[in-house]
This record gives C-alpha cells, sequence and structure tokens, in this order.
C-alpha cells in the first residue's frame, strides 16, 4: 500500500497539467487517474480534429470496405481470416467483435498500452473524492484545461442556461435525451397513479450497489397532459413526492443523474455500440462479400465503427475505466446493469412500429414530442432509401440474366446472424419469411425493417443519446454519479465525465455527404450514384422542414415548446463514429 501511494504521488506530480495556482488546487483534490485524462486528452481531441483524425468524406472508398474477403480477381472474393474478440456481457452473454476496422485497422500499439496503465490500481488507484467547485470554478477550470464546450468537448446543441427547475426536468424528457425514456403510463403496470398525470419515465436501479458516500439510482418521474412534472417516485426512500416537500430539490438531482447515468451506459454504449452496430457489422463480414448489394448499401454506416467500438470496449467498459471512476457504481452492478440491459434490448425493433402509446402519439401528431414524430419522419426517409437500392439492385441483376440466387442465400446467412444475436434480448427479430411485400420492397420486409433501423440507429438515435455536452457543461446540471446530500457533482465525476462528453467532438464524416470515392466508383455500379443523390434530396427537404419546426416554439399555435436538434439529418454522422 505504501508503494502505490508513492507511486500514485509521482504520478500526480508527473501529470499535473501547467495551469494557474488556483487550477492546481482544484486538481488536488481529484484523483491522478482524473489528472490523467484532463492533462492528455483535450490535447488529444483538439489535435484528432486538426489532423483529421476522424476522417473525411474522401477517406469514404469502395476499394477500401472489404474486411474479411480476399479479391482473387475481378468480381471474385474468397473469405479472408479475420481476427475477433468476444465480449462478455454477463449470465453467458456473448458477443463477437472484431479487433479490425476496415479503414482504421486495429487500436495502435501505444494507446492500448495507455489505455491498459489508465485502469491499473498500482499507478491509479480507484479513489473516490467528494470535492465540489462551484460552477463559476469548474467553468475557468475547463477553459484552463482547454475542456470547454466549443475547445475539446463539442459545442452544446441548445442553450441551457439552468437545469434545476420543474420546467428544465420536464423539458429534458419532452425535448432531450430523456424522451428516450418516456412512456405512457397506460403502456406500464403502474396502477393507481392516474391523478399523477399519463407520462412517466420510470428507472428502478436501486438495487444496484453503489461505492460508499453516494446515494443509490432510481426514480420514478411523473408528468401532466400539460407536460408539468407532477410527482416523483423515490425508489431508494420509497416516498411519492410533490412539488414543495422536503427533498424535492434532491430527489429531482438524483433523477436526472439516474437517468444521465443509464441513458450513457445502455441505450448509448450498450445498445447502440455493441448490440446493434457491432453485431451487424460482424454478420456482414461474416456472410457478405464487398461487392454485395446490401454490404455496398451499408457500408458508409459503418466508417470509423469498429474502431470506435473497440476504443469503448477498453476505455468505458472495464473495472477502473471512465465510466466505471464517474459514476458511483461497484463494479459488480456495472456488470449487473449491462446483464440487464441486452434482455431489455429492443434496439432492433423499427422505431415507427414500437407502442409509444395513445398519449404520446396524439401528442406527436400536435408536434409537441418531436422524439417521435421527427423519429418517424427520418426513419420513413431511410427507409424508402433502403427499398430504393434493393429494388434497384434487383432489377439490375434480372436484367444482367442472374438470378441472384447466391445472394440471397448470402443476405440469409447475413440476417440469420443478427437474427442468433437477439436472442437474448426483449425484441427479437422475427423469421426472415417471404412476403406480399417482397416485390414491392425490393426484399423481405423483415430484412427491409432491419437494414433500415440499422442505419436510424447509426445516424439518428445514436445522435441522441451519445450527445451530452447540453447537460454537463455546469456540475449543477447532472452526474453520473450522485453525492449523497448534494445537488451537484463532485469536481472529479465532473471532470472525467466532460472526457466522455468530448469523445463526440472528434470531426467525422456527416450523412449530408456526396461520398464521391464510394457510391458508383471503382467497380461499383453507377446506379448506386443515383439512389444515394436521390436520398440526400430527401435529407435536404426533411432538414429544413425540421429546422423550421424547431424555430416555430412558443408561438402558441400547438408547435413545439422548445427545439429538438437532434434528428437534423445537418447534425448527423454517417455512423457510429465517435
Amino acid at each position: 500500500r505504501k508503494q502505490a501511494t508513492m507511486g500514485c504521488c509521482s504520478v500526480s506530480r508527473l501529470l499535473m497539467p501547467d495551469v494557474s495556482d488556483e487550477s492546481k488546487r482544484l486538481l488536488g483534490h481529484v484523483e491522478e487517474f482524473a489528472i490523467a485524462m484532463v492533462k492528455l486528452f483535450p490535447r488529444k481531441v483538439i489535435e484528432a480534429n486538426n489532423t483529421n483524425e476522424g476522417g473525411t468524406p474522401d477517406m469514404v472508398k469502395t476499394d477500401e470496405f472489404d474486411l474479411g474477403w480476399k479479391k482473387v480477381q475481378d468480381g471474385v472474393w474468397e473469405k479472408n481470416k479475420t481476427e475477433y474478440q468476444t465480449v462478455d456481457l454477463g449470465n453467458g452473454i456473448k458477443i463477437p467483435m472484431t479487433r479490425d476496422d476496415d479503414l482504421f485497422g486495429q487500436i495502435g500499439f501505444k494507446k492500448r498500452i495507455l489505455l491498459g496503465l489508465l485502469s491499473r490500481p498500482f499507478f491509479f488507484p480507484l479513489k473516490d473524492s467528494s470535492f465540489q467547485a462551484t460552477d463559476q470554478e469548474a467553468k475557468e477550470l475547463l477553459n484552463e484545461l482547454h475542456l470547454s464546450p466549443g475547445m475539446a468537448m463539442p459545442e452544446p446543441y441548445n442553450e441551457i442556461n439552468e437545469f434545476s427547475s420543474d420546467e428544465a426536468i420536464s423539458r429534458f424528457f419532452f425535448y432531450g435525451t430523456g424522451s428516450c425514456q418516456l412512456q405512457c403510463v397506460s403502456n406500464t403496470d403502474l396502477k393507481d397513479v392516474s391523478d399523477l398525470g399519463p407520462f412517466v419515465a420510470d428507472l428502478n436501479l436501486s438495487h444496484l450497489k453503489v461505492r460508499k458516500g453516494f446515494r443509490q439510482y432510481g426514480m420514478r418521474l411523473h408528468f401532466s397532459s400539460e407536460q408539468k412534472l407532477t410527482a416523483m417516485y423515490d425508489y431508494v426512500s420509497n416516498k411519492l413526492l410533490r412539488p414543495g416537500n422536503d427533498g424535492w430539490e434532491a430527489a429531482k438531482f438524483a433523477a436526472k443523474s439516474s437517468f444521465a447515468m443509464y441513458v450513457t451506459a445502455v441505450p448509448h454504449l450498450l445498445h447502440s455500440h455493441l448490440l446493434c452496430s457491432n453485431c451487424v457489422i460482424y454478420a456482414m463480414i461474416e456472410a457478405l462479400k464487398p461487392n454485395h448489394p446490401v454490404r455496398r448499401l451499408l457500408g458508409p454506416f459503418t466508417f470509423r465503427t469498429t474502431y470506435i467500438n473497440n476504443s469503448a470496449l477498453q476505455s468505458l467498459l472495464p473495472e477502473r475505466s471512465m465510466f466505471h471512476r464517474a459514476s458511483g457504481l461497484k463494479y459488480e452492478s456495472v456488470k449487473q446493469m449491462m446483464e440487464e440491459g441486452v434482455k431489455s434490448s429492443d434496439i432492433f425493433e423499427p422505431f415507427p412500429s414500437r407502442n409509444f402509446g395513445t398519449e404520446l402519439e396524439k401528442m406527436s401528431e400536435e408536434d409537441r414530442f418531436p422524439y417521435m414524430s421527427d423519429g418517424i419522419a427520418i426513419y420513413n426517409e431511410i427507409r424508402a432509401y433502403v427499398v430504393a437500392w434493393l429494388k434497384r439492385a434487383k432489377a439490375e441483376k434480372k436484367e444482367g440474366g442472374d438470378d441472384g440466387d447466391e445472394e440471397g442465400k448470402a443476405t440469409a446467412e447475413f440476417y440469420r446472424i443478427v437474427q442468433e444475436s437477439t436472442k437474448h434480448q426483449k425484441y427479437k427479430l422475427p423469421p426472415l419469411a417471404n412476403s406480399d411485400d417482397d416485390s414491392k420492397d425490393g426484399g423481405p420486409k423483415a430484412l427491409v425493417d432491419l437494414l433500415a433501423q440499422f442505419i436510424f440507429i447509426s445516424t439518428a438515435y445514436h445522435e441522441l443519446v451519445g450527445v451530452v455536452v447540453d447537460y454537463v457543461q455546469k456540475p449543477s446540471f447532472v452526474s453520473l454519479r450522485i453525492p449523497e446530500g448534494k445537488c451537484s457533482s463532485d469536481l472529479q465525476s465532473y471532470l472525467i465525465t466532460c472526457c466522455i462528453a468530448a469523445f463526440t467532438a472528434i470531426r467525422t464524416p456527416a450523412l449530408m455527404n456526396d461520398f464521391p470515392h464510394y457510391f458508383g466508383a471503382s467497380a461499383a455500379p453507377p446506379w448506386e450514384k443515383e439512389i444515394w443523390g436521390g436520398f440526400q434530396e430527401k435529407l435536404k427537404a426533411l432538414d429544413e422542414r425540421l429546422k423550421a419546426a424547431n424555430k416555430c416554439q412558443n408561438n402558441g399555435s400547438g408547435k413545439r415548446k422548445y427545439p429538438f436538434k437532434s434528428f437534423e439529418p445537418s447534425r448527423l454522422e454517417c455512423s457510429v463514429s465517435v
């Protein structure tokens, strides 16, 4: 123990950033890991953007998307060895992940060593700190560390001046990231709560164990038809609180922090990265040759994804990693939450088919729940694009005298692999059955739904659950852990959370791009460019419509009360690449 302490002290002195004495005083209250992160990470993010490390549209090239296969001659491919690792999600739930990325290869040796050292307890033991800085102190510290929004962290989507009022909480759930957790009470098993309003955001995590000094997670929030916060049920104290009750302010902080922690770990990391994007890419590599029309369709939506998934696997999931340290969870509870997250996953259920409930459907029609209305709008454009692509590919094959039997078998195998990956999840992919819709959709409906949902998750949904900078602008806004008796994040967790948020600042190719070196390029069929161009025109029109809707709040005509920018096509990346 004495050796470890001496090692930590030397690491702390070595890594202390070149900042003012006041900032050094503040950093003196946090663990060595947090100091290492703020010393190294902001500079790395800024350098990555200056050197286009996240990639550019010109890097999306037809000849580069061939992982798992080797070209023997023009149009002829044979299977090539691919290196995989197994991701253990608990209770026998295991998924494969390729170590290689089509364009970015494997994580470099230096980066692997650094990530390994950061989780080593000898150099960086887990030492929680309860020290809290004021919002102003934290702002000045972030500026000195070059970690502020617009520096290492991305620019916020929305101007949020405060995040503590009842109204701000309502905005988070009806017009922000929390909207993905909102339900109609009529769709739940809750009883005797009708007087609290028709809407609920329910997250009971009180069974998860936390480290000393932190409150357990878990809160249920109730909202009226006017989108007002009416009550909260605290799963830790087993008390129903109403506005004005003792403990109301503390309960709000616990509520938004519980949801922030959960969305970061489960809908974002587990569902979007590991279960959806990773499993589809694995099936694509195993079953589809690089010139297969389904793989050609998916190519840009897989850009840099395997590289970033491998990075997340090392930097966010292990014990003493960024997420474990920023949260208040014991590591056994991190694993338990992931296991439960697999079983509750509906990530592959087509977005418009989800049972939102009558009340939310009506609110969506009134443009007061844009998560649903905007989400369905962009999903439908994506699905139309998938249909146009598959129909054109099928027509070209038929015109060339190819019955497509070999491609059809490969497509069926691709679908089977993804379907198998959903066997432990709440929503399981249906059988790939032929139907009357096949000729209309260019392929089985189940296949079209899978491809459209994958693209929707990789672009729009990932933007919603992955971009958290709006809510981490101040320590008083939200925290990934809940210090007992406090309504603000401790400085240590706040700094690590800001570093996690900075991941999303690395610029990667946008969805609205021509990708001239991919579509119709090299040996790819010329019609690809036409289909992609039509999709881009549809996205442009949708982007203009959503931007106009987001300028119409507070006009008294039943339009949205606050802007919801997460599904504007011009803001989206082409893949899960950050």
